[in-house]
């Protein structure tokens, strides 16, 4: 039994299309002072959605929007204290900008932060735009400026995410927050619910949690005949599970899932964070007063898929794509690395060419340079890699991916040729190796490869939190693979992986898939 990483190294809506009425442009057009006094006791926040691009937005996003329905405006304001409503409706009116939509705030404690504006109509997101805005310790006059805005927006002319769950990291207190807000697409309605302080070091606490399950992953694979082995090991898993329910998930959002969890079973929810170290595809609900546990994690009883909100470099956040290229599969499988089956997976990957009449683009080699060319020139829409990974450092350096001579790391995709082919072309990313899609905190931004590659513009980036083995990694992409290519959209392709791999492995539930949950392949 092989593992895909060193050991010794420290990631009823339909789903049918729905037809909409044509789209039109609206403009966020944000009145916001760049700087306020701590002890102000009212900021006033002016909100207009326009029809021409107007020239001092404090952040100007382009929303693509229906004309038939009001967009609806949510605020998130994690230094300041709401006097009014924060979640509040702006009419789409035909050839005119719509009426002004206010919101008050009173800071609350002095330094750097920023604002969140995320819009949503019929309950499909429309864009995000984000207001940096400094609160000082001292009085200032009111100040504006132009500011770029950071759009993210979900596809029109497919079903919405069932549920939408955004996870915000709010350091702007003395402790650390995960702030959680609930979207139900059916109903309309926005949930906030009390945040979770974070006491300790996040960053510790999941490392940790990564080294029992890479540790069971081992166990399970050295172990893989041994049934009650097995169901220890899944025991073990079960028992993580729990933990992360219930020290990281808030009360009001437990009582709400404990009260829904029949009408939302298999639900599509997709999770939108800037927190990078939690496994949330883990979450294990039970309930402590009945004793009633459920069968499977959030990632299997939801169909939990990902996606990341916008920062301040990176540029391509237009949201998941609705349709994904798979014409021009490269492969990047080492032969170094002793994995018994990668040639068996390689084999399989670019065998689902044939009849789709694809075309292989893999580099003539797995070596650095010879990757490295590739991502560069471009002429692939779809990469597989199988080999080993290295997880993030303690220092916070990000991942790496083992090549025949060298590694590939994240910063080498900050590159214009590279990401220039993946803005243009969407292209999907599947990273069959150990702990590739874990995130660390970069310098001004989030570290690793999905925060990487979503920010350049990939349609769709799968990869391992942890470690796994060779047998289940091979069983996940299989299935995974075979679902997708026969139609089916995202969510159901990774829901039928999770089980093709489920044992007592918890290889099943090491993926984070980042993309649109109703997304298919083109035909």
């Amino acid at each position: 039994m092989h593992w895909r990483c060193f050991l010794n190294l420290q990631s009823p809506i339909s789903n049918l299309p729905i037809s909409t009425p044509p789209l039109t442009t609206r403009y966020t057009d944000i009145s916001c002072p760049r700087r306020v006094w701590v002890e102000a006791e009212r900021v006033s926040v002016v909100v207009q959605l326009t029809v021409d691009m107007p020239t001092r937005s404090a952040a100007v996003s382009a929303l693509a929007v229906r004309p038939d329905a009001p967009v609806a405006i949510r605020l998130t304001a994690p230094a300041f204290d709401a006097l009014n409503a924060t979640d509040q409706p702006a009419e789409i009116l035909p050839d005119a900008d719509s009426p002004p939509v206010v919101f008050h705030l009173k800071p609350r404690v002095a330094g750097p932060t920023r604002l969140e504006f995320d819009f949503r109509q019929a309950g499909n997101p429309v864009g995000t735009a984000v207001v940096d805005i400094e609160i000082t310790p001292y009085a200032v006059a009111d100040a504006q400026e132009a500011r770029g805005g950071f759009a993210i927006a979900m596809p029109q002319g497919i079903a919405a995410p069932d549920l939408l769950l955004y996870i915000q990291h709010d350091t702007s207190t003395a402790t650390p927050l995960l702030c959680f807000t609930l979207e139900e697409s059916a109903t309309g309605e926005v949930t906030s619910f009390e945040p979770v302080p974070l006491h300790g070091d996040a960053a510790a606490y999941n490392a940790a949690l990564y080294r029992s399950l890479s540790r069971l992953a081992q166990d399970a694979g050295i172990g893989e005949n041994d049934a009650a082995l097995q169901e220890e090991i899944a025991d073990e898993v079960r028992r993580l599970g729990f933990r992360v329910w219930e020290e990281l998930i808030p009360r009001g959002l437990k009582e709400r899932y404990l009260a829904n969890r029949t009408a939302w079973e298999g639900k599509t929810l997709l999770v939108i964070s800037d927190e990078p170290h939690i496994p949330w595809e883990l979450v294990w609900p039970h309930d402590i007063v009945t004793g009633d546990r459920d069968d499977a994690p959030w990632s299997v009883s939801l169909r939990l898929l990902r996606w990341l909100r916008p920062d301040a470099v990176s540029r391509y956040y237009a949201g998941p794509a609705a349709a994904l290229p798979f014409q021009a599969v490269a492969c990047v499988a080492p032969t170094n690395t002793r994995l018994n089956l990668l040639e068996t997976e390689r084999t399989f990957v670019l065998g689902l060419l044939g009849p789709r009449g694809g075309r292989d683009a893999s580099p003539a080699s797995a070596a650095r340079r010879a990757v490295l060319r590739l991502l560069r020139g471009g002429g692939y829409d779809w990469l597989h890699v199988v080999t080993h990974g290295i997880a993030p450092g303690s220092e916070g350096t990000p991942g790496a991916i083992e090549l025949e001579d060298d590694n590939l790391w994240p910063d080498d995709l900050i590159d214009p040729d590279v990401k220039r082919h993946i803005g243009a072309t969407n292209p999907g990313f599947v990273l069959n190796l150990c702990h590739g899609g874990r995130q660390v905190w970069g310098l001004t931004h989030l570290g690793g490869w999905a925060n990487t590659l979503v920010g350049a513009g990939a349609g769709l980036v799968a990869a391992p939190l942890w470690e796994v083995t060779d047998r289940q990694a091979l069983a996940f992409a299989q299935a995974f693979y075979t679902r997708l290519l026969a139609g089916d959209p995202v969510a159901e392709s990774v829901h039928a992986a999770r089980l093709a791999a489920r044992n007592g492995d918890p290889t099943w539930l090491a993926y984070s898939v980042y993309a649109h949950p109703h997304a298919r392949v083109r035909a």
